[in-house]
């Protein structure tokens, strides 16, 4: 079976219970599914940071991603340019 060549966009979203991270989470879940036909979110994950203080601090984040059937190799500056709109 050949290797394929993927493109994964994810986006790291806080989990806390605030509407504007609710909405964001959202805006990725809708563009995602009607740009590329669907996407995965993955909830409640557990993670970590290093504050400016330089202490490590507990973050509760949740995952969106979608994979696109892209090769990168080939559609590096489409691809870029795209995750770079979503900023």
């Amino acid at each position: 079976m050949p290797l394929l060549e993927r493109v994964r966009v994810e986006a790291y979203i806080p989990d806390l219970p605030s509407i504007a991270y609710r909405d964001l989470l959202l805006s990725f879940e809708e563009e995602f599914t009607f740009a590329f036909g669907g996407c995965t979110i993955v909830r409640g994950l557990d993670g970590s940071y290093l504050s400016q203080q330089g202490t490590k601090t507990p973050d509760r984040i949740n995952l969106i991603y979608t994979d696109l059937p892209v090769a990168l190799s080939i559609n590096f500056d489409k691809v870029a340019r795209y995750a770079d709109e979503l900023k």
